[in-house]
């Protein structure tokens, strides 16, 4: 969920530059501290004990090659040093729960420029759902409502990345549904990166950034016809912006449903995202699901 900006259609978006420079992700780079934050103490290697927390409560984990999973844990240390980590409600934040949070996040930018998420700044980490209020769109179109509405997640424009801890767990353990809410989220950091909630994420190349505009419009359109059964759940209908969201949670955890029955979208996820999830397959299901 978004909040802070009006989002504008993908065909009236506006045109961007936007680098998509690849660099390589350092430790000295994500060390760098704001004056004054109050942090961890400072991480300099991914423990052991974080390896088989992954493996146990992420699910998709285990089915990225160990180039990948290597990676990740060096971003992940990077990210875990260079957030604020806050709670909300008294609610205690253990090192495993950074770590589920940031190993997840960075499966979003494993070949993309880590740098998007530099500003995040802060995450805020409520024990479960929390009830929020304020205007936002109804899901109709043009319509917007200030009905109280229970919320897993939102990304505040200018502010912190907000996850209920209960939704992070279950969508990690059961990606067979389809959903991620810390994927969701960071998919609307990176969706900000140009200071716009548009669904258009950084793309230096116009080529594949008029392809995505059109895939993407015709893909959206689809999902808010009342005709439509989509693998992508009906909130991808609201707009453009938690069209990607969703599209992206989709991408990375039913990769094979969504290239057959999205192969366009697929194709357009693939090239920004520069991966191909459906290669490695849908991720496997824990028994208890």
């Amino acid at each position: 969920m978004i909040v802070g900006t009006k989002c504008s259609a993908w065909r009236l978006a506006l045109p961007r530059v936007a680098s998509q420079l690849r660099k390589k992700i350092t430790l000295a780079f994500w060390h760098r501290r704001t004056t004054g934050r109050q942090q961890p103490e400072l991480i300099t290697e991914f423990r052991d004990e974080w390896r088989s927390a992954l493996a146990r409560q992420w699910r998709l984990w285990s089915h990225l090659s160990i180039d990948q999973q290597s990676r990740l844990e060096v971003s992940s240390v990077g990210y875990i040093d260079a957030w604020r980590w806050e709670a909300a409600l008294g609610f205690k934040i253990t090192d495993e729960m950074r770590v589920l949070v940031a190993a997840q996040a960075s499966l979003l930018v494993l070949e993309l420029d880590p740098d998007y998420f530099r500003n995040v700044g802060s995450i805020l980490l409520h024990p479960t759902t929390m009830v929020l209020s304020g205007a936002r769109p109804s899901g109709q179109a043009g319509l917007m409502t200030d009905q109280p509405f229970a919320a897993e997640g939102q990304t505040l424009a200018g502010g912190p990345v907000v996850l209920a801890w209960d939704a992070v767990v279950r969508d990690a353990r059961a990606p067979i549904f389809g959903r991620n809410v810390v994927l969701h989220e960071f998919a609307h950091v990176l969706d900000l990166v140009d200071r716009m909630f548009d669904g258009t994420p950084p793309m230096g190349n116009p080529g594949l950034r008029a392809q995505w505009i059109d895939v993407c419009t015709r893909a959206f359109e689809e999902v808010r016809s009342v005709k439509a059964d989509s693998i992508l759940r009906d909130y991808a209908g609201t707009n453009p912006a938690e069209f990607f969201a969703v599209a992206t949670e989709t991408f990375f955890t039913r990769p094979l449903a969504l290239s057959v029955e999205q192969p366009a979208l697929y194709e357009v996820l693939t090239q920004f995202y520069l991966q191909d999830p459906a290669r490695r397959g849908d991720p496997p299901v824990a028994e208890e699901e």
